[in-house]
This record gives C-alpha cells, structure tokens and sequence, in this order.
C-alpha cells in the first residue's frame, strides 16, 4: 500500500512540473520573440510569433504577437525595400497584412514594371503593370 502512495505521488509530480514547464516553454517562444523584434531581428521574432501563434492561438498575448508579427513583416519589408528588392518587399508587405502594406505593395509592382521596362523587358513590364489591374 506504501508503494502505491508513492507511486501516486510521484505520478501527480510529475504531471504537475510538466504542466508549468509547458506554460513556461510557451510564455519564452512569446518572450524570445519579442525580445527579437525589440532588438529589429525581424526574421528571428516572425519565427517566434508564428510559432507562438500555432501553440497558444488563444493566449493572453496572442492579440499582441499577431500585432508585432504584422508590424515585423511590414519592418522586414523596408529592409528589402531599401536595398532595391522589390520583389521580397511586395512578399512580406502583403505578408504585414495592412493597409500600409497594401500600398506598398503596389509600390514594389510598379518599381518592378519600371526595372523591367528600362531593361527593354516590355512584356515582364506589362505582367507587372497588370499584377495591379
């Protein structure tokens, strides 16, 4: 009967160290990837946002990391921007999801129509101008 009591014991343990280190496992992928975006490690923290989101859809903080999962698209989509990939920028702002990302993404069709049309590309140009129509 002693045995049994232990066993018990051990068993209700053991169910209950598991069930905080899975709380604890899914409050650090949202902590981690906040931590990410905070530091403009934009990859990093839509990594962690979206694993997050699979997890725990109904979270406490599930309304904030769709939030910053938008806003680290719509960031990560500047980055592209900036440096003349337009391609990957019209990607990840629709990826962002917002109205802002909505008219850049227009913008990064345009500048690929314009790319294509100075190339002597009028085809691809014309693909691009009617990707918007």
């Amino acid at each position: 009967m002693e045995h049994k009591k232990i066993s018990i014991v051990v068993l209700s343990a053991l169910i209950f160290i598991g069930g905080i280190s899975y709380c604890y496992a899914s409050e650090s992928v949202y902590e981690r990837a906040h931590k990410a975006f905070l530091a403009s490690r934009y990859e990093e923290a839509i990594i962690g946002y979206t694993k997050h989101l699979k997890q725990e859809p109904h979270n406490e903080n599930a309304v904030k990391a769709q939030i910053e999962l938008s806003e680290a698209y719509f960031k990560l989509a500047n980055k592209y921007y900036d440096q003349g990939d337009y391609e990957t920028a019209r990607k990840l702002y629709y990826s962002a999801n917002t109205a802002e990302g909505d008219k850049k993404v227009t913008e990064c069709v345009y500048k690929l129509a314009q790319l294509h049309y100075n190339k002597g590309d009028y085809e691809a140009a014309i693909n691009q101008y009617e990707r918007r129509v």
